[in-house]
């Protein structure tokens, strides 16, 4: 059949129980306004799951799109393009509420699925004025095709993963309780800040084409490389500010790459 087509702005929101599924098995889905999507329903779990049935499924979001995972239920979830493609010409704004798992939040992709989204040049992905407070963000299988900078500030029990695949070609700021780094490119200067109590285990496979710090300023452990190496083409700091910890090139097999400058500042007591 034949995608949807909207040709002005478009409001989503579940307030049920359940999910609502966006644009799920037909390519040529195209929302040519703003789109909002508010994930606010009640009960166990409710999702709002765009691009999910299969890899036909592709859904273009010409406008801005603001998502709000805030739903009173236990369980929630916004999730583009599982299996499906997501293209975004407009910028991304993200609110989260809600979740306490890995699978509550807001996710681009699913891990151990080939599904993938690409911004689009010149257009900003970022955190609304409702913040990100709990839940995931996730990407897998992203593309920033432009270079603007990006600072995503998480606060709360927020989470970040950088999934496999992924690829950001802007300098990223982030903070955040939780950072998990599992298989993504930066081509620009990275700066991440992990200020949360529990230990975050990185995958690794990732690689850093420019400057990158990472500063510890909770009380978790923070652990790169754990089974796979990554690789470091520019300069890198470490920095732990708490009682916290840093384990760099922790468990890798082949052995982490550092091809500029290592500094390192402990001022734990």
């Amino acid at each position: 059949s034949a995608g949807d087509q909207f040709y002005s702005d478009l409001d989503v929101y579940n307030t049920g129980t359940s999910y609502i599924y966006l644009g799920h098995n037909t390519s040529g889905n195209q929302y040519n306004g703003n789109t909002i999507i508010s994930n606010n329903g009640t009960g166990t779990d409710t999702r709002i799951l765009i691009g999910e049935g299969n890899a036909a499924a592709v859904n273009s979001f010409n406008g801005d799109v603001i998502v709000n995972n805030i739903s009173h239920s236990s369980d929630g979830l916004v999730r583009f393009n599982l299996r499906g493609s997501t293209i975004f010409g407009g910028n991304i704004i993200l609110n989260s509420t809600l979740g306490t798992a890995a699978n509550n939040g807001i996710a681009f992709g699913w891990p151990g699925y080939s599904g993938n989204a690409r911004q689009a040049d010149g257009k900003t992905l970022q955190i609304g004025a409702t913040g990100f407070s709990k839940g995931t963000l996730s990407f897998q299988n992203f593309t920033q095709s432009g270079s603007l900078s990006l600072s995503l500030l998480l606060s709360g029990t927020g989470i970040i993963n950088f999934g496999s695949n992924s690829l950001f070609n802007g300098n990223v700021l982030v903070t955040a309780p939780d950072i998990y780094l599992n298989g993504t490119t930066f081509n620009g200067s990275v700066y991440c800040e992990k200020t949360g109590n529990i230990t975050n285990n990185n995958v690794g496979n990732n690689v850093f084409n420019s400057t990158a710090a990472f500063v510890n300023s909770g009380t978790g452990v923070w652990v790169f490389s754990n089974s796979t190496k990554d690789i470091y083409n520019g300069d890198l700091s470490l920095k732990n500010t708490s009682t916290g910890s840093i384990y760099s090139a922790h468990n890798d097999a082949s052995g982490t790459e550092f091809n500029g400058n290592l500094y390192l500042t402990n001022l734990s007591t």
